[in-house]
């Protein structure tokens, strides 16, 4: 398990990230009883109770979800749920949207979770994508979100934020953004002619222009900064970059500690958080 420094510090928060040391945490590429047992393990390492546990289906939408103690299952039982009973923000009508493997549109999903509730942890599976941590002042309230490409498309950074504020009565530049392992600029290859425009919604372009944030051009070729861009977006949405650190380990890269979707590698890491 890898944690940031700087959450590390704060007294009223457990937090972390596994490796594959931990094991596989997706049962899609490893036999139930062992991504079970690694569920638990992490959340043992992690201090959190195994049975207060709010996970839901990731599929790149924008949508925000207030979560309780109401609303935990079993880490090692949780099951695939994209509806959710305290809704934050919803998806908007401009995001980008597609189906998902499992048939559902990808603005059904819930791709960030806030709760002001000690106890309850927040737990997300991912492979490449980041899985972004914010912590409000004096724990009055944590989120955290999942983002790609399509996700800083849709704008999810922008409604976690305004949620997470509303919900803590702070403002952003309180908020203590951490951002986890994710694929880096050094791997994520967005392809030879593909361009800026081409890759995300008019909307999005129309804001952030050609030079958009995380667009990086080596020899020709197009690769994408997700660090880069959660980080401009976090400052844009009024965070003070001080306040904003990264763990910087991308997970796509040969010696990476952590499984990786674009790299190949079998299974999935976890990422948990949670007031106390």
């Amino acid at each position: 398990m890898l944690q940031v420094p700087a959450l590390a510090e704060l007294p009223f928060l457990r937090h972390g990230f596994s490796t594959r040391a931990c094991g596989n945490l997706a049962t899609r590429y490893g036999p139930p009883a062992e991504v079970a047992a690694a569920r638990r393990r992490f959340a043992s390492l992690v201090g959190i109770h195994p049975a207060n546990v709010a996970h839901f289906a990731l599929t790149h939408s924008s949508r925000v979800g207030l979560v309780s103690e109401a609303d935990t299952v079993a880490i090692d039982d949780t099951p695939y749920r994209i509806s959710i009973r305290g809704l934050l923000a919803d998806a908007s009508s401009q995001d980008l949207h597609f189906t998902t493997v499992q048939g559902i549109s990808n603005q059904q999903g819930i791709d960030s979770l806030v709760t002001a509730t000690p106890n309850v942890g927040l737990f997300m599976i991912v492979g490449d994508s980041a899985p972004v941590m914010l912590v409000a002042p004096a724990g009055r309230g944590v989120a955290m979100v999942h983002v790609g490409l399509v996700g800083t498309v849709n704008h999810v950074i922008d409604h976690t934020v305004e949620s997470l504020c509303r919900v803590a009565e702070c403002d952003p530049s309180e908020l203590i953004a951490a951002i986890g392992p994710t694929v880096g600029p050094c791997c994520y290859a967005l392809g030879q002619s593909v361009t800026w425009g081409q890759v995300v919604s008019s909307a999005f372009y129309a804001a952030y222009g050609p030079t958009g944030p995380g667009i990086v051009v080596r020899k020709n070729r197009y690769f994408f900064d997700l660090p880069a861009a959660i980080k401009a977006l976090l400052a844009r949405n009024g965070l003070t970059p001080t306040n904003i650190h990264a763990l910087n380990i991308c997970t796509a890269c040969a010696d990476s500690p952590f499984f990786s979707h674009s790299a190949g590698v079998a299974g999935r890491f976890g990422a948990l958080l949670a007031l106390v």
